[in-house]
């Protein structure tokens, strides 16, 4: 088994807003949601932070899966279906200076 550790800086922290409207996530599953978000690139590692949660619904890892989309993993622990309402989030994005983006040591 190989560990992989990202090798280089953080070339930028940025806090980015986007109004996101998550479907409606049907009881005890998982799904991942996509939202638009504006300068986004691949190799930014992003954490979001979604300003109120319903209780049972749990949000997970969001990653840029193309240019300007973040996708989030959802989660509902419920027995029944939650469908929120559509929010203002902060995305804290973290870029890795250009030497290192992308790159990682096994």
């Amino acid at each position: 088994m190989s560990v992989g550790i990202i090798q280089g800086n953080v070339g930028s922290i940025t806090i980015l807003s986007a109004t996101v409207d998550l479907g409606s996530v049907a009881a005890n599953t998982t799904e991942t949601e996509t939202a638009t978000v504006t300068g986004l690139k691949t190799t930014d590692i992003i954490l979001g932070v979604k300003p109120t949660l319903e209780a049972g619904l749990l949000i997970g890892t969001c990653w840029c899966s193309a240019a300007d989309t973040v996708s989030i993993q959802v989660a509902n622990l419920t027995g029944g279906a939650i469908d929120e309402a559509s929010e203002t989030w902060q995305f804290i994005v973290f870029r890795p200076d250009g030497a290192a983006a992308g790159r990682v040591l096994t």
